[in-house]
């Protein structure tokens, strides 16, 4: 099992899905804890070399679309917010690093900066230092859930987001009814919104082991 996750890891990451790969992660360091094998070894430093390698393919693509326009490429300037690294990756300093070498190698005239907050409600907007001439975006991929235990975190950062007065804002959240507020309205929402997914897994996969497999997937922390 571990190792069909860990290739379906890579297949995410070979076709460009950040989505899917960040979710396909999340289950397999919890599976090569529960072997003490060489081949869970060999996939958790396998997991970080591909998590290493998707930090930032989101940006590839923008930053080659700019080297193409008429006139020459605009100056882009990325921010990375996150907390402070849990162990000796940087996953943030990785992505800037890996970005720097590509705008190097296209023409793009590119400046990478790091924000390292707890929570994204510890953001202010001060800590962007924008400037002026900028035209800003603000892109988010499954992190405003994870605020919703924070009373007033979310309203922080909206508030912030509306400070900084962006021409484009980008939100991918899973899309299911238990965001609210309320901590047992969350819960009874996750219960009959994993029940109703499972029910679909256990009838429409016909073998155990791939089953056994998805739900895996799915209830990866």
């Amino acid at each position: 099992m571990l190792q069909q996750t860990l290739m379906a890891y890579a297949e995410a990451v070979e076709q460009n899905n950040l989505p899917l790969a960040e979710e396909i992660a999340k289950p397999i360091k919890y599976l090569a804890a529960l072997q003490n094998s060489a081949t869970s070894k060999v996939a958790t430093y396998l997991a970080e070399a591909l998590a290493q390698r998707i930090h930032g393919i989101q940006w590839q693509k923008l930053m080659r679309e700019l080297a193409l326009r008429p006139g020459g490429p605009h100056a882009f300037r990325l921010t990375g917010v996150g907390p402070p690294a849990s162990d000796n990756s940087n996953h943030l300093h990785q992505a800037g690093w890996k970005l720097t070498q590509l705008a190097q190698r296209i023409g793009v005239e590119f400046e990478y900066r790091r924000v390292v907050v707890d929570s994204l409600a510890d953001l202010e907007a001060s800590m962007l230092e924008l400037r002026s001439s900028e035209t800003v975006a603000v892109n988010s991929v499954f992190e405003l859930h994870k605020l919703n235990a924070r009373p007033g975190a979310l309203e922080r950062v909206f508030s912030v987001i509306r400070q900084i007065q962006p021409e484009i804002v980008t939100i991918v959240e899973q899309e299911a009814n238990h965001n609210g507020p309320s901590f047992l309205d969350r819960f009874t929402e996750s219960l009959y919104y994993y029940l109703a997914l499972f029910d679909s897994l256990e009838s429409s996969l016909a073998e155990p082991q791939d089953n056994a497999m998805s739900e895996v997937l799915v209830d990866g922390r």
